[in-house]
């Protein structure tokens, strides 16, 4: 069982691309978003991992001199651990100097990931807000403080007003150098402490770099992957477009060099259609070159043709009339002579009259005059008008016409030529007492029209020829025919759309003529 494929036009096949370079660059896009969350939240959370989330377990367990080893080895870092009135661990690098009573205003990492400052306004007159953020949006904690440090709005800090310094450790910074931070945790004895942390500046833009870079990695990728896609589109379209353009191309070269290639192809529909109708008019110009080159060489045949068959009556009156003329011949022989010159004159006229109607229907303009007629009246009526000239020369017509009316489409002219080529030939090429037979016999969709003989016959190659111009039986055509005869025969009945077939007969030659009924045309 042949399956049912369906096919594309050429919108579809853009749809369907477009379609495909779509949701490709969909998913591109939303693996980007994801990569970018998944980097600012580990960016995020590496902050506060630094700052504290990294030790919480070492803390509770009181391993503050390891914390701070690892604090030194990260970098410029130290750790300090109060139960809120006094140090119980401290970093022998660089003391804290701050007022403990500011330590609420440490923003604790547990609880703040992000801090978010904007000022707004004009210098002098503006303020600054302060926000604190966990995770991405989540809005922890809002300050409005003016230029003149009062506060406007908090919802995290009691006080009115701020100092500059205080106004720093709100937004987390130690000093130019420092950053500070906190986190609140419980020790194994149920103490409640709190460990602070210094980090240089740099470290944390050290950190922010490095996911920077990734984030700008990571876009850099997400370009060359777009651009990737970009160009398999254009890429799958030029393919689609060139392949059958080069197809055609290729086409038109063997057309031009005359080599009879068809086009396989399959693909969008209406490069299916070009390719078909390309094809399609190949096999017309082919055919329509074909028949060019058969006519030239028919016309080569004829002039030579032609030629031969008036060179010897032409000859033969040269040579009679330089008798004639010269007054060599007696009067009974000058009498023979010219008898001869005037057959041969009528046989050369005749030969370019049939010349000259082979041609014409030839011509484009060549048009016949068909319309519906009743065969049997028209065939009895020709049969009528013949049977003293064949029955005078010593043939035998012999006629089976059916009683009913028969109608065909013709033109009674050129049917009436068709009959007299046909019946003359036996009359020219067979001995007195032959019989010429003529029967009409008929089904529902045609009718059948014999003629036929049973006289000398003709040999098989003759037969594969018959209808080819100047073929006569005779290769030194001793007999005067032009060889025209059944050629023009031919032709008239292709254009009535009659088919004519040579009868295989033991004994004569016979031919059948097919007239489709004018229901069946």
């Amino acid at each position: 069982m042949k399956k049912f494929r369906f096919k594309l036009g050429f919108f579809g096949l853009i749809v369907r691309n477009f379609t495909i370079f779509t949701l490709s660059s969909f998913f591109l896009i939303i693996g980007l978003l994801v990569f970018l969350t998944v980097a600012i939240y580990f960016n995020v959370n590496s902050l506060s991992d630094v700052s504290g989330g990294d030790y919480k377990e070492d803390l509770v367990q009181g391993k503050y001199e390891e914390i701070q080893a690892a604090l030194t080895a990260d970098g410029d870092r130290h750790l300090y651990v109060l139960d809120g009135e006094s140090f119980i661990f401290k970093s022998d690098k660089k003391p804290l100097e701050m007022d403990l009573d500011h330590l609420h205003l440490i923003p604790d990492t547990a609880l703040v990931h992000y801090i978010g400052v904007d000022r707004f306004g004009q210098e002098g007159q503006g303020y600054t807000t302060i926000i604190y953020t966990t995770g991405f949006d989540d809005e922890y904690g809002r300050t409005l403080i003016t230029d003149d440090n009062r506060v406007i709005y908090s919802n995290m800090f009691q006080e009115e007003t701020f100092t500059s310094e205080e106004i720093l450790m709100i937004m987390g910074d130690y000093d130019d150098t420092y950053s500070i931070s906190k986190t609140v945790f419980e020790s194994k004895e149920g103490r409640q402490l709190i460990a602070v942390f210094l980090d240089d500046k740099e470290y944390f833009d050290t950190i922010n770099v490095r996911w920077e870079k990734i984030i700008i990695v990571g876009l850099i990728v997400f370009g060359i992957v777009y651009l990737l896609f970009i160009l398999l589109f254009i890429r799958s379209i030029d393919r689609k477009v060139k392949k059958p353009l080069n197809l055609l191309t290729v086409a038109i070269k063997n057309l031009r060099d005359k080599k009879a290639n068809p086009i396989h192809y399959k693909g969008p529909r209406e490069f299916e259609r070009i390719m078909t109708q390309f094809d399609l008019v190949s096999q017309d110009l082919r055919v329509a070159e074909q028949r060019e080159q058969a006519m030239r060489e028919e016309r080569q045949r004829l002039l030579s043709d032609i030629s031969h068959d008036l060179k010897t009556p032409i000859t033969i009156i040269q040579g009679f009339t330089k008798a004639i003329v010269d007054d060599k011949v007696d009067a009974l022989k000058k009498k023979q002579y010219i008898q001869a010159i005037h057959d041969k004159s009528k046989y050369m006229g005749d030969l370019v009259d049939q010349l000259s109607l082979y041609n014409k229907m030839n011509h484009p303009d060549f048009k016949l005059n068909l319309e519906d007629h009743n065969l049997i009246a028209f065939c009895r009526n020709y049969l009528i008008n013949i049977y003293d000239s064949i029955e005078s020369q010593g043939f035998e017509l012999v006629v089976d016409l059916p009683d009913e009316d028969l109608v065909a489409r013709f033109d009674p002219l050129q049917l009436n030529r068709v009959f007299n080529n046909i019946i003359y030939n036996s009359v020219k090429y067979n001995e007195a007492k032959t019989k010429i037979h003529f029967t009409v016999t008929s089904d529902q969709e045609a009718i059948y029209l014999e003629i036929y003989d049973d006289g000398i016959g003709i040999s098989d190659d003759l037969k594969a020829r018959l209808f080819e111009p100047f073929t006569v039986e005779d290769p030194s055509r001793s007999t005067e025919s032009s060889g025209l005869g059944l050629a023009i025969v031919k032709k008239l009945l292709v254009a009535h759309d009659i088919d004519i077939q040579i009868m295989t007969r033991p004994l004569g030659l016979g031919y059948q003529l097919t007239l489709k009924r004018p229901d069946q045309l």
